[in-house]
């Protein structure tokens, strides 16, 4: 019975048809750090200081993140204290890349 429902919600729900973010924008990046800082870093970004979404990358590792134009945040820390915050834009339909340096 369990099964049957399952089934039955994902039925109505079917995953092919969420449409794309219209006007979306894009926001690639890569994390850098010098030699004093270590592990993965863990990268927020952020709208008027609410959280739309938070990753972890390698030191030299990219991320991609999907945005409707607007103002935000973006911050990037390690667990041995280094650390980095900018604040950005993005226009409509725009592609955006930039680099973010961690330093202690």
């Amino acid at each position: 019975m369990k099964i049957f429902i399952l089934l039955a919600f994902f039925l109505n729900f079917p995953l092919w048809a969420v449409a794309p973010l219209k006007d979306a924008s894009v926001l690639h990046g890569k994390i850098l750090g010098d030699k004093k800082c270590t592990g993965p870093a863990v990268i927020w970004v952020s709208k008027k200081a609410e959280i739309l979404y938070q990753v972890e990358s390698p030191i030299n590792g990219s991320f991609e993140f999907h945005l409707v134009p607007g103002e935000y945040d973006i911050a990037a820390t390690t667990s041995n204290g280094c650390e980095v915050k900018k604040s950005f834009a993005v226009a409509k339909n725009e592609s955006k890349t930039f680099e973010i340096k961690l330093a202690k």
